[in-house]
């Protein structure tokens, strides 16, 4: 069973990816990707 932390980073992670890769690589988030994640 993961911890709470464990979980949390599991989540950001996720988020990450579900917003980077879109206009290129996935590993990085472009200025247009950060600023979708953020809004």
């Amino acid at each position: 069973m993961p911890s709470q932390l464990e979980g949390a980073m599991g989540a950001l992670i996720t988020v990450f990816y579900n917003y980077s890769g879109n206009e290129g690589d996935k590993h990085k988030l472009n200025k247009g990707e950060l600023k979708e994640l953020l809004h």
